[in-house]
């Protein structure tokens, strides 16, 4: 019976050796189909210019290091967005149910009711309203 490994990317069981180095001596953490797609991917990346802002907060890219995002299952890639926007949706593995759980947990502690630009700028009153000073307990349900 062949070897069967996992490949996390396409979420397949796949025989080892579509995992296995040219020369055979290691194995990769993706398969090959999987690799090809990266690498096209990161080709790309290399050659497309950002075109305007992060598509997700808008900001310029003009101080922030522009990322080439991409669907981690297809390789297709998806737009321009900041670092931080990137992460951001790579941390919540692009799932539409946590982004919104995250949404309704911001929203039933108020954080729907502050003014954007408080969030989004450095300045006293970010730092006032986040001081540890204001720090308050939520009440148990």
């Amino acid at each position: 019976m062949e070897r069967m490994f996992y490949c996390p990317y396409c979420q397949q069981e796949k025989p080892i050796w579509e995992f296995l180095s040219k020369s055979g001596a290691s194995h990769y953490g993706y398969c090959t189909e999987c690799r090809k797609k990266y690498r096209y991917y990161r080709g790309q990346s290399r050659s497309a210019e950002p075109k305007g802002n992060c598509e997700i907060c808008g900001e310029s890219f003009t101080n922030r290091h522009p990322h080439l995002d991409h669907n981690h299952i297809t390789g297709e890639l998806r737009g321009w967005l900041c670092a931080q926007c990137n992460h951001a949706i790579g941390l919540f593995r692009d799932n539409l149910e946590l982004l919104e759980k995250a949404t309704n947990y911001l929203k039933k502690y108020g954080y729907d009711k502050m003014p954007s630009e408080a969030i989004l700028q450095e300045g006293e009153e970010v730092h006032k309203q986040f001081s540890p000073v204001n720090f308050k307990i939520p009440d148990q349900d």
